[in-house]
């Protein structure tokens, strides 16, 4: 993999983490009432964890990466086995729907494109 396509390969994965957090937010707000203290407070949480890795990528530290592997790994695995998620997408609440696909999705691109990464970074 060149320098220009791993660079490239870099700003993806920024960007997906941004968009993750972006998305978190929404999620938050989505969420805030509807679930008991502790459950909100817990995606508070792993919402934080995902904003201080954003902020760190911002500020070039891509050290954060295997951070970020397991983030998305811990999101999936809570968020995936939850039968209330799934009826999500077959009632008619488009935008919790809409969220949970769009954040599940961010989360496996974030997972093959980071271990992409770092097999690749770490053959050189």
């Amino acid at each position: 993999m060149s320098a220009v396509q791993r660079s490239s390969l870099e700003k993806v994965i920024n960007v997906l983490v941004y968009l993750s957090v972006a998305l978190g937010v929404a999620l938050l707000v989505q969420v805030y009432g509807l679930l008991p203290a502790g459950v909100f407070f817990s995606i508070l949480g792993g919402w934080f964890a995902y904003l201080v890795a954003a902020i760190l990528l911002w500020s070039g530290y891509t050290k954060v990466y295997p951070v970020i592997l397991v983030l998305a790994v811990l999101t999936l695995l809570v968020s995936l086995p939850q039968p209330a998620h799934f009826a999500l997408v077959n009632s008619a609440q488009i935008l919790a729907a809409s969220t949970f696909i769009v954040g599940s999705a961010f989360q496996i691109c974030l997972i093959v494109l980071i271990a992409l990464f770092l097999f690749v970074r770490r053959r050189r």
